[in-house]
């Protein structure tokens, strides 16, 4: 258990970030008040690794776990989009239980097409790798990092932000599909993080994000999209008479610009993100999907 003073201590740096999305049903709701940290057992330290977006999709993920024999202990960065509270229900239930039996710890960023854990009453708060994070009792392996932490893996510091605007958003509208309008992060999350980095005199070891930064957007990606749209149209007007129902694409690049301020800002050694379902590398910034990598290694060969 957290002592009196520890505790207090990390109220009073929660307190600004958590007030706008619920903060205070966190505090009220919180059963457990106690600090998880990943340990060394038989003198064999805690593996860490990192991967994209799963959108629930877990089978590769678990087919790495067990060939490469991994532990409780060791950890898997899931850079947003888990699809863990998707839908709500007892399908969220379904899959989070699948995972609890898997011998890993799944370090969660929140993405865009998923609800935020501090919107969920069965979430409480306790500590990992420095820094704050949600997470359920009943799923004890699975934790949602808070936007605008600082968390230490390996040694190494890492802000977290996730979030990111659905180019979707009008047909998830339209259709009663699941949306959330604090898909992005929030005006305090943003002074939260730029007040964190000035107080480490704008150095950190990396950025954990769901987005990237704007000058980083895969271009490629979007005339690919268009591409395979246009494809599927095709394909479904040989198949239909009735033409189908074209949403326009809502854009909001707002969060991008901003973690632009943040990279050019911020001395730093490297950045993570998913989001775009590419795997490539521009200068410092590293955008993963499918690829399971070791992550605060020196040899980050992919799978």
């Amino acid at each position: 258990m957290l002592t009196d003073s520890v505790f207090s201590s990390a109220l009073a740096g929660m307190a600004s970030g958590l007030s706008a999305t619920g903060g205070n049903e966190v505090f009220q709701r919180m059963k457990q008040r106690k600090i998880k940290e990943p340990e060394t057992i038989d003198n064999i330290p805690p593996k860490y690794y990192i991967t994209g977006d799963k959108h629930r999709h877990f089978d590769r993920l678990i087919e790495f776990c067990k060939t490469n024999h991994l532990r409780k202990q060791d950890v898997i960065v899931i850079l947003g989009d888990s699809g863990f509270n998707y839908y709500g229900d007892k399908r969220d239930d379904k899959l989070k239980a699948r995972l609890r039996d898997v011998d890993v710890t799944l370090f969660c960023l929140h993405g865009n097409k998923e609800n935020r854990p501090e919107n969920i009453p069965t979430y409480g708060i306790q500590t990992f790798c420095g820094g704050i994070v949600y997470y359920e009792p009943k799923y004890p392996n699975i934790f949602f990092a808070k936007d605008g932490e600082v968390y230490n893996f390996n040694g190494k510091e890492f802000m977290v932000v996730g979030g990111a605007h659905s180019v979707d958003k009008i047909r998830c509208l339209e259709e009663g599909l699941p949306f959330w309008e604090d898909e992005m992060p929030s005006d305090e999350t943003k002074a939260l993080v730029e007040s964190k980095l000035t107080e480490r005199g704008n150095k950190i070891d990396g950025f954990l994000t769901h987005t990237c930064p704007i000058s980083c957007l895969p271009t490629e990606m979007f005339i690919s999209t268009k591409r395979a749209a246009e494809d599927q149209k095709r394909a479904r007007q040989k198949r239909k008479k009735k033409e189908p129902i074209r949403y326009p694409i809502d854009i909001d690049r707002s969060t991008e610009e901003w973690l632009e301020t943040l990279r050019q800002k911020n001395e730093h050694e490297i950045w993570y993100c998913g989001h775009y379902h590419v795997g490539k590398t521009l200068g410092k910034v590293r955008m993963l999907h499918r690829e399971i990598i070791p992550f605060c290694e020196p040899n980050e060969e992919r799978l």
